[in-house]
């Protein structure tokens, strides 16, 4: 406990840390968890509707009630966010740490947690990347009738 109260900044970005990683590993293994978007059809028929109610008062002279949607909350993007958030507060927590000469260990934990979080979403966005462009070689092979490699 003694080792806690002396490195305070470095102890607490450790903990940041941890709590974003667990926060983004847990949202990738059992995530979605936004209800599913809105069908293409329902948006169409909205705007359509939309636009049918403005014509038909700008014929009779009146103005259109322009209709106000609140957006909903997506907890997803939510989680994302707050995960990268603690794990940049972390690593700002390990930077001032490491200025006030704290224990080594505590620095590099907080290092660590911190620096694996925001490596595990670059993983992410990378693999993402990757795929898409595979799918898009394979999409344009397929359409000139020529073999992808």
């Amino acid at each position: 406990m003694e080792i806690l109260i002396r490195n305070k900044f470095s102890s607490v970005g450790m903990l940041l840390g941890v709590i974003a990683l667990l926060l983004s590993l847990v949202q990738f293994t059992l995530g979605p968890f936004s209800s599913k978007s809105t069908v293409l059809e329902v948006v169409v028929a909205e705007k359509v509707s939309a636009v049918k109610k403005g014509i038909l008062a700008g014929i009779k002279g009146e103005q259109p009630i322009v209709e106000t949607k609140k957006e909903p909350v997506y907890i997803d993007r939510l989680l994302i966010a707050s995960g990268i958030m603690l794990s940049v507060m972390a690593l700002g927590l390990a930077f001032i740490s490491g200025l006030r000469k704290e224990n080594k260990w505590t620095v590099s934990g907080a290092l660590f947690f911190s620096g694996a979080t925001i490596a595990f979403h670059a993983a992410l966005l990378a693999f993402g990347l990757v795929a898409a462009i595979l799918l898009l070689m394979l999409v344009v092979s397929i359409i000139s009738g020529s073999t992808l490699f």
